[in-house]
């Protein structure tokens, strides 16, 4: 969660400071935007390999139209 709140990807809830650390204080209605919106987001790791594949697949191509 932290990842995509600096990355801007969901909004930043409010933010209490204690002594030892500073916590994020959701409400409910928040709660409810970021289910609706977590699934929406792409995953970083999913899309790299997807996109690896997809390049691997070009350059068989290629290769195979040389021959």
């Amino acid at each position: 969660m932290s990842r995509y709140i600096v990355s801007g990807k969901i909004p930043l809830p409010e933010i209490v400071k204690t002594v030892k650390a500073s916590l994020h204080l959701w409400s409910e209605k928040e709660i409810e935007n970021l289910c609706k919106l977590l699934p929406k987001i792409d995953n970083g790791r999913k899309t790299r390999h997807k996109k690896q594949q997809a390049a691997g697949v070009k350059l068989k191509k290629k290769q195979t139209e040389k021959k």
